[in-house]
């Protein structure tokens, strides 16, 4: 099921926009439950994106009122998608119970504020933006197009990072039982432990 809300239409339901004394557009804060489950999200436009585990699904916005009213939030198929016109980034903090997929288009930032636990998760980044994340997980694939960077600490079973462009995946805080990394000279594959897991079959799909 397909699940839609706009943030600006949210805004005014809420409150009238804020001005300050020299008639300047405030800085506004806004927050609501999410009540659909998602398990991907996908940032496209400006932000600094702040995300944790929690039981409770929340997502919090701070930024001027003018680029909050250009930001758009929707759920569909089962991913969180963030979008908007907006010039300026605006700072974002969700709250997620479980997590599969990260994907951050543009020049936004995303950082985790505690360890992210997920059995196989997915992060992309395409174009200058950037992932920094600190990870539990039996499976981590990394993809990188453009010249953004992930920086991935933690500990996984498996790692897999693939690398279109001048980008950078930045594992040297990353515990890993095997690492497979492809980039534009070609693939390398390093084996920590003598014995493989048979727990960590899992592939993640860096195809696209």
């Amino acid at each position: 099921m397909k699940t839609k809300f706009f943030l600006a239409a949210f805004m005014f339901s809420l409150a009238a926009c804020a001005y300050s004394a020299n008639g300047e557009a405030a800085n506004e804060k806004l927050s609501t439950n999410l009540v659909d489950d998602f398990y991907g999200l996908i940032v496209n436009t400006p932000a600094n994106v702040i995300i944790e585990q929690g039981e409770q699904q929340t997502i919090r916005f701070e930024g001027a009122s003018k680029d909050l009213k250009q930001t758009n939030v929707k759920i569909e198929n089962g991913n969180l998608v963030i979008s908007g016109t907006n010039s300026n980034p605006v700072t974002i903090y969700i709250t997620i119970k479980e997590i599969n997929l990260i994907e951050v288009n543009g020049n936004s930032r995303l950082y985790s504020s505690a360890v992210i636990n997920s059995d196989l998760l997915l992060l992309k980044v395409n174009g200058s933006g950037s992932i920094r994340l600190d990870v539990r997980s039996l499976s981590l694939g990394m993809l990188v197009k453009g010249s953004g960077k992930i920086i991935a600490s933690g500990s996984t079973g498996t790692s897999y990072s693939r690398i279109y462009g001048i980008g950078k995946v930045i594992t040297s805080d990353l515990d890993s039982f095997e690492t497979i990394e492809e980039s534009n000279s070609g693939k390398q594959a390093y084996r920590l432990n003598i014995l493989k897991n048979p727990g960590l079959d899992v592939q993640p799909n860096l195809s696209n």
